[in-house]
């Protein structure tokens, strides 16, 4: 197992989390702003998104298949990133703020 603590995010309408999460871009402050589920996504923001208790930044894109909306999560950086993975709207949790 891993010692990394899990990610606790607030329920604050904006919040900051540790810079070290997975897919964070380098010279990120880990700002968020926290987004509904109708908000228009952009491909040149990045997103923090929730996958089995886990959370990742990425880009997001998105594709209707079947008139379900099925999500794409690009990992920003390479560094600290992460395979790419399918997921769904509701699990875009923020935007990057800054």
């Amino acid at each position: 197992g891993s010692n990394v603590s899990p990610v606790v995010v607030p329920d604050t309408d904006e919040f900051n989390l540790e810079p070290n999460l997975k897919g964070m871009p380098a010279n990120s402050a880990g700002l968020f702003k926290r987004i509904d589920d109708t908000e228009p996504l952009s491909l040149s923001s990045f997103y923090l998104v929730e996958k089995e208790g886990e959370y990742f930044v990425g880009r997001v894109q998105q594709q209707d298949q079947g008139g379900q909306t099925v999500v794409t999560v690009i990992p920003a950086s390479h560094s600290n990133g992460f395979n790419s993975f399918k997921s769904t709207r509701d699990a875009i949790v923020a935007q990057l703020a800054k």
